[in-house]
């Protein structure tokens, strides 16, 4: 998926970062978009359902980064799972194999 939104040339900045089981984290991916010179960092949650992910870990990873990158405006967009688009995706699919 990073990879698509990396062709389209939308964000000059693109990079994945993992909440477990898969590198590179997320402050590591954090990092990497700062080394690239980042002003602002955008983090879209690419969960379907809201948890402990969504509500607690990753807004407090991205308030220690806030911490240690001050100058840089962090935000945090809805979790895939909100997305209406994907909820029409999946009720055309289930209606597709009914």
């Amino acid at each position: 998926m990073v990879e698509v939104v990396k062709q389209r040339g939308v964000f000059p900045i693109v990079e994945v970062g993992f909440m477990e089981c898969n590198e590179p984290t997320i402050p590591d991916a954090i990092e990497t978009c700062m080394a690239q010179g980042a002003t602002h960092i955008l983090a879209v949650p690419y969960f379907l359902h809201t948890g402990m992910h969504v509500a607690d870990d990753l807004p407090t990873l991205l308030e220690a980064s806030r911490g240690r990158h001050p100058d840089v405006a962090f935000r945090m967009g809805v979790y895939l799972g909100r997305s209406q688009r994907l909820t029409d995706l999946l009720a055309k699919h289930i209606h597709s194999i009914s």
